[in-house]
């Protein structure tokens, strides 16, 4: 009896063995895609494939690691337990197969410090400008990495010291830190273009008969919360009936006049994943919201670590500098 279960269990090894040769590092990308979403529309959008065959890939995974690595049912996605472990792991994989490239490359080594920093999500093209002009300016001495996280993940990150500045979005703990704005966006109603096209803005008391929608990836956690803290203040109820990160189902709440989000006026912004043809943004007139975007470092920066401290004397210098003039029809 004991050798018949010992050679079942072989023979189940064997075949899930036989049946990982299988898996590639795409399979692992779109895993990651949609465990950072928890949406195959976005993820989908994302790795710029449709939606039916990404989840078939999904459920082919699943089928070859023989576990379930999302719960899947018609209003939301949640990470299985096992996929919540398997996350980690296959970022680390994917991170040691882009270093590829560089490990066999036939040009020598060169001896650029690698520096990580922080960046949340949304961030406006402008500052993306920025941060790319600055890697270039430090490209000869440094190789800058972007590391992107959440606002709470980045400022926790600088107070370890796990990476070199960062931008972050108040309110946060800043025992330790210097900050510095480097951008401030206004915000308004993203409303039906259909009902509200007419209108150059709206008060709290209209957006008061509408379901306040949102994607909570939207914007930084704590943010949001400050966000939705001063709606209510205002008089405007919380009602969602959307899921996390389900940006079409909002589009769509949105679209036929029954809803509201909030995001930035600036049809340019990184912010403005409501931005479909039948909506409209403008301003609450009864209602100042601001996303404010900072640059923050260690207090210690300049004794602790000189070169650092330069990058980032050149990072407030370009982050600040004047936005690029939008081009016009008659330009």
């Amino acid at each position: 009896m004991t050798d018949r279960k010992d050679n079942r269990s072989a023979s189940t090894r064997y075949d899930q063995s036989v049946g990982l040769q299988s898996l590639d590092v795409y399979d692992l990308r779109c895993f990651v895609a949609v465990a950072t979403t928890l949406n195959f529309t976005q993820a989908a959008r994302d790795l710029h494939v449709s939606a039916p065959p990404l989840s078939r890939r999904i459920r082919d995974m699943e089928r070859l690691l023989d576990v379930k690595l999302f719960v899947r049912d018609t209003r939301r996605v949640t990470l299985t337990a096992e996929g919540a472990r398997l996350l980690p792991a296959a970022r680390r994989i994917l991170a040691q197969f882009d270093e590829l490239p560089s490990i066999v490359s036939p040009e020598p080594a060169t001896s650029t410090r690698p520096i990580a920093y922080g960046v949340p999500p949304w961030l406006h093209p402008d500052l993306r400008a920025a941060l790319a002009d600055l890697e270039k300016v430090h490209a000869g001495s440094f190789t800058l990495r972007k590391w992107p996280r959440g606002s709470a993940e980045i400022i926790s990150a600088l107070q370890r010291g796990d990476i070199a500045f960062g931008l972050a979005r108040p309110p946060f703990d800043s025992v330790g830190l210097v900050r510095t704005v480097v951008h401030e966006e206004p915000l308004g109603a993203v409303l039906s273009k259909a009902r509200y096209g007419t209108r150059s803005s709206i008060s709290t008391s209209e957006l008061a008969n509408l379901n306040y929608v949102t994607a909570r990836r939207d914007t930084d956690t704590e943010y949001r919360r400050q966000v939705d803290h001063a709606l209510e203040s205002a008089g405007v109820p919380r009602r969602e009936n959307v899921d996390p990160g389900d940006y079409v189902g909002a589009a769509d709440v949105i679209s036929v006049g029954d809803g509201f989000a909030i995001a930035p006026l600036s049809p340019v912004s990184g912010g403005r994943m409501y931005n479909l043809a039948d909506d409209i943004c403008i301003p609450i007139n009864d209602l100042d919201l601001t996303l404010v975007t900072c640059l923050v470092w260690q207090a210690s920066l300049a004794e602790d670590d000189q070169e650092i401290r330069d990058i980032v004397d050149s990072a407030v210098a370009l982050l600040r500098r004047p936005p690029t003039p939008q081009r016009t029809d008659s330009a």
